[in-house]
This record gives C-alpha cells, sequence and structure tokens, in this order.
C-alpha cells in the first residue's frame, strides 16, 4: 500500500514541484510494488488556504498526475480529505481499515519525514510500515526555511498525538 502525502498546489490546480517530486517517487513504488502482486495507492490532501484554494480537492489532482505516471485507475483508492499532515493519517485510517495486513509504503519530502513518522508510528502501531523521503527539488535556503517550519509544528503534532492517544 502506497500512501501519498498531500503537498501544494496553485489556484489553478497545478501542482508543484514538491507535489510532483513525491507523485514520481509514489509512481515508482507502485510500479516496483505491484510487479510483486496487487498494490494500491491512497492520496491523502483536500483544500486548504494555505496548500490548494483551486477548485479541486488536491488528492483527485495527485491522482490525476499519478495516471499520467502509469498508475492504474483501478489501484487507486478514495482519496482522504484532510488539511494537513496529523489529518493525513487520522481521516486515512477508515480507508486503510479494509487493508488492514498491508505493509504501508508512506510517501512525502525528506524534510516532512520527521513529523510523519512521529505521527504515522502513533496512530498506526498495528501496520507495518516504511518511510519514503524524496527529493525536495527545492534551492538549499528554501530547504532550510522548510526544515525551520518542521521543527516549530511538531510541538503542535505532539499536542495532537497526545489528545488523540487520550481519546482511544
Amino acid at each position: 500500500m502506497v500512501v501519498v502525502l498531500g503537498a501544494p498546489n496553485d489556484r489553478f490546480g497545478k501542482l508543484s514541484d514538491i507535489a510532483r517530486a513525491r507523485g514520481e517517487y509514489a509512481a515508482e513504488l507502485y510500479h516496483r510494488l505491484s510487479s510483486q502482486g496487487q498494490t494500491h495507492v491512497l492520496c491523502t490532501g483536500g483544500f486548504g488556504e494555505h496548500f490548494n484554494q483551486s477548485p479541486w480537492a488536491h488528492s483527485a489532482l495527485q491522482q490525476q498526475y499519478l495516471i499520467t505516471q502509469g498508475v492504474e485507475r483501478k489501484a487507486l483508492l478514495a482519496p482522504t480529505m484532510s488539511r494537513f499532515t496529523f489529518e493525513d493519517a487520522l481521516l486515512s485510517q477508515p480507508v486503510l481499515a479494509s487493508h488492514a495486513k498491508a505493509c504501508l509504503h508512506i510517501v512525502t519530502s525528506g524534510f516532512h519525514l520527521a513529523r510523519v513518522a512521529s505521527i504515522f508510528d502513533a496512530l498506526y502501531s498495528q501496520y507495518r510500515r516504511t518511510y519514503h523521503g524524496c527529493k525536495t527539488p527545492v534551492s538549499a535556503c528554501q530547504y532550510q526555511a522548510l526544515l525551520v517550519h518542521e521543527r516549530k509544528v511538531m510541538a503542535r503534532e505532539l499536542c495532537n498525538i497526545a489528545a488523540w492517544r487520550a481519546g482511544n
């Protein structure tokens, strides 16, 4: 099972370089895994002021991109209409519940990997998980800014995890 986490697109629905890099990596992984048997792909991302103000859900845009990369339409699961990373994991649970024996191959960007692993490790302990941090096609300065952002939001994610654990 390949899970592709959302990334920005513009107001016209054009995927950002980061989103395309995740899609390309996910498609390569899908092809490798599907040669060993059936696999599915779950795309995350709905709408949000900071990542998608187009009239189309980000996950639908990513699904269309994956199809252009050779992913079979029938391999695509119902997308998750999430707005941020914690919701990517939380809202994917109902979709993934029918695939309980699957190994999750979670695709994101390298800068995002630590946060994603913290969240998915907490919410998906019953699954085997492998994390894939694809190359981030930005300048070194932009990459450093992304890392700073990740450090800032990690405290919020730890609070989200604690609140989720308290409710379960």
